[in-house]
């Protein structure tokens, strides 16, 4: 990101632009401007260009998602609640903040049971913290937790430092 960056340029006299064929091979455009200077010549630079920014992502968000299916909507609610309760306070050993991470609840009928899906979302911005809550989650809780792949993505205050 900290590349240098390196700007040419070459500035013809006035008399000099008759004979400008040279730059137009090479599709540079030379424009002669009519504005008087000192000593009646007329002198124009005009720069134009391109560029393009790149910046690595400072954000990860990963979903984790647990579900269960009971007869009764308490033990369902209590089977999912105690998991989602692991979850936040794993999170919250790895110092992530409360308001990183956002929890849903959906509740619904299959047939004769009640089954409950919840997941929670979670920002980090130490991607090596991702990794090892992802870790400790996936030992923890095996088949009952599915942890989703991280989406990077960059933080208002990246995008804003790139413009």
């Amino acid at each position: 990101m900290d590349s240098p960056s390196r700007v040419f340029a070459a500035i013809q006299p006035a008399a000099a632009r008759e004979f400008a064929g040279y730059e137009r091979e090479q599709g540079l455009e030379v424009r002669a401007a009519h504005r008087p200077t000192p000593n009646n010549r007329v002198r124009e630079v005009q720069v134009t260009g391109t560029a393009e920014v790149c910046c690595p992502a400072d954000r990860v968000s990963v979903r984790v998602s647990v579900a269960n299916s009971k007869e009764s909507v308490d033990e369902v609610t209590s089977s999912v609640s105690r998991r989602l309760e692991y979850i936040l306070q794993a999170l919250r050993q790895h110092g992530i903040s409360d308001k990183d991470a956002s929890v849903r609840r959906f509740l619904h009928r299959e047939a004769d049971l009640y089954r409950m899906d919840a997941e929670v979302v979670v920002t980090f911005s130490d991607f090596e913290k991702m990794e090892q809550v992802c870790r400790v989650l996936l030992e923890k809780l095996d088949k009952s937790v599915c942890v989703g792949r991280p989406q990077f993505h960059h933080s208002a205050g990246c995008l804003s430092q790139m413009r």
